[in-house]
């Protein structure tokens, strides 16, 4: 079969149409161009550009930690007499140092002043005591400030001082602490270990024993660093040749105290002398010789003085009875705001009475039982004798 040759005029129409395809394609491929161009700033350059400073979710830079402060530290726990430098930053992840002028201030407290000094960023603790520092920056025109809270530990003892004999023990307590939940870190004799001896060691006390004649320092440690210190002097004992109660038997009421006293020989003996009761539940003794009644019973309170055979020792009956009753003339009455009665004792122990007011801003009292009216309200006023008996008298005051 013979092939038909495409006509002269069909070359042409073909011709015609690559044309228009080539012309076509050309505005498609300038038309994407102008949008790149229009995309992308035309002062970009590839040289400045840095990929840590990018941020792909926004599209901008990162923040060059010109537009803050932070201080070295945001919170500081210092012990009284100890201090510590803060520094200035930029607010920014490297927390670069800020090296202009800065003006350093001290929150008042009108409460309690005085808790720390700062001077070019040095803060010294003087007082216990919860405080901020502040430090304030000028960049760029703009004012910036940084705080730091600052809590001022510190603790005392009971006693500085103590003079011991050898042998005599006391308990060394912790008279205040701040802050209050700080804990004791350790108990220490700082020196002269030779003269004192430490034992049940707590939170709140410590026990010293005076073992010989000496100078001596017992120190405290708590968690924070705060430490405080007592001086222990020991004098040499003489010893207790004979020893004996002025009242061999005592009577008492239970809930009332009594404080014995003992004669020995010679006149300057000083050896540590100790208390002990036979039945706590009838009565308690401290190491100062003072009795508590507890209930009803009899118990023997024990003195001794020095060790081993040489110990000398003395005895007191101490016989625990019901307090007797205490009875009022009168158990209440109604006072004008600015007018008076006085408390008065029908029966009973009229020895050491004291009297206490449930409400003073009502109606005070005072230590001979007058009551005074001070403003509308009501006030029980409690009378208590000496060996431990009770009574209430009410008070009602009206205008």
């Amino acid at each position: 079969m013979r092939r038909t040759e495409p006509t002269p005029s069909l070359w042409r129409k073909l011709f015609a149409l690559m044309l228009a395809l080539c012309v076509c394609f050309t505005a498609m491929g300038t038309g994407v161009m102008a949008a790149e161009d229009d995309y992308y700033d035309e002062d970009y350059d590839d040289e400045d550009y840095d990929d840590e400073d990018y941020d792909d979710e926004d599209g901008q830079t990162e923040w060059d930690g010109t537009e803050g402060i932070v201080l070295s530290e945001e919170e500081l726990l210092l012990p009284v007499g100890e201090s510590e430098e803060l520094f200035v930053c930029y607010d920014n992840e490297d927390l670069d140092d800020y090296e202009g002028s800065v003006k350093w201030t001290v929150e008042p407290d009108e409460d309690n002043p005085g808790l720390v000094t700062i001077k070019n960023g040095k803060v010294t603790a003087k007082k216990a005591g919860d405080v901020s520092v502040t430090a304030t920056v000028t960049i760029d025109g703009e004012e910036y400030e940084a705080y730091c809270d600052i809590v001022v530990a510190d603790v005392k003892l009971a006693n500085s001082k103590l003079t011991l004999v050898e042998g005599q023990t006391v308990v060394l307590k912790i008279k205040n602490r701040w802050p209050e939940d700080d804990k004791v870190d350790e108990w220490d004799i700082v020196k002269g270990e030779k003269f004192v001896k430490l034992s049940k060691e707590t939170n709140k006390s410590v026990a010293i024993t005076a073992q010989k004649k000496g100078t001596a320092k017992v120190g405290v440690s708590m968690d924070s660093g705060a430490e405080a210190f007592c001086t222990i002097t020991v004098k040499a004992a003489t010893a207790t040749t004979s020893l004996s109660f002025k009242k061999k038997s005592l009577e008492m009421a239970k809930g009332s105290k009594v404080k014995l006293s003992v004669t020995r020989a010679p006149k300057n003996a000083n050896d540590a002398i100790t208390w002990s009761s036979s039945r706590k539940k009838v009565a308690t003794v401290d190491a100062k010789g003072e009795v508590t009644a507890k209930g009803k019973g009899t118990t023997v309170i024990t003195a001794k003085a020095g060790k081993g055979k040489k110990a000398k020792k003395a005895t007191c009956t101490i016989t625990v009875k019901a307090p007797e009753k205490l009875a009022l003339k009168n158990s209440s009455a109604t006072l004008k705001v600015g007018k008076s009665t006085a408390v008065q004792v029908k029966s009973g122990s009229k020895k050491g009475l004291s009297y206490k007011s449930s409400n003073p801003k009502v109606a005070v009292v005072s230590k001979k039982g007058k009551v005074t009216a001070l403003k509308p309200g009501a006030a029980k006023i409690t009378v208590t004798a000496k060996n431990g008996a009770k009574a209430i008298f009410t008070v009602k005051v009206k205008k």
